[in-house]
Parts: structure tokens; C-alpha cells; sequence
């Protein structure tokens, strides 16, 4: 079984999204009955993709990979 981050979603479905949403600054609700999970997925991965800084800054990168290397939560604490 594939997770749904895995598949693409219908790409004229994840397109009309994203320009609903677009459209949507002034908090008016969104449209998704025509949608699948798989293009909520997919239009949730594209955001990310598409963001002009990294969500986890390059500045940080090390000290993210560093604290995943103790199994102790107080350590990985201190590293970060």
C-alpha cells in the first residue's frame, strides 16, 4: 500500500485548488467536496515545495540531523 504523499493527486484538481485558495485570503472557506485526500496531499506537498525559505532553515540542518542521533529526549533537547 502507498501513503498518499506518495501519489501526485489529479493535477486540473490540485491546480483549481490552489487558486481557491489563492483567492481566498479574506478567510472565506474553501471548496474540497471534489476533491480526493490524494490531491489535499498533493496540493499540501506543493505548498511546501513552493515556499520561498525552507521550513527547516539550512542554518539549522545540522543541529536537526545531530539531535536525531540520541534516543534520549533531554539530549536531543539540549542539542536543539
Amino acid at each position: 500500500m502507498e501513503g498518499i504523499f506518495k501519489k501526485g493527486g489529479n493535477t486540473k484538481r490540485v491546480l483549481n485548488l490552489k487558486d481557491q485558495f489563492a483567492k481566498a485570503v479574506d478567510g472565506s472557506l474553501v471548496n474540497t467536496s471534489d476533491a480526493s485526500p490524494i490531491d489535499i496531499a498533493a496540493l499540501l506537498k506543493r505548498f511546501f515545495v513552493e515556499l520561498n525559505d525552507p521550513l527547516f532553515t539550512f542554518a539549522l540542518y545540522d543541529a536537526f540531523i545531530l539531535s536525531q542521533t540520541s534516543m534520549n529526549y533531554k539530549q536531543t533537547k539540549k542539542k536543539l
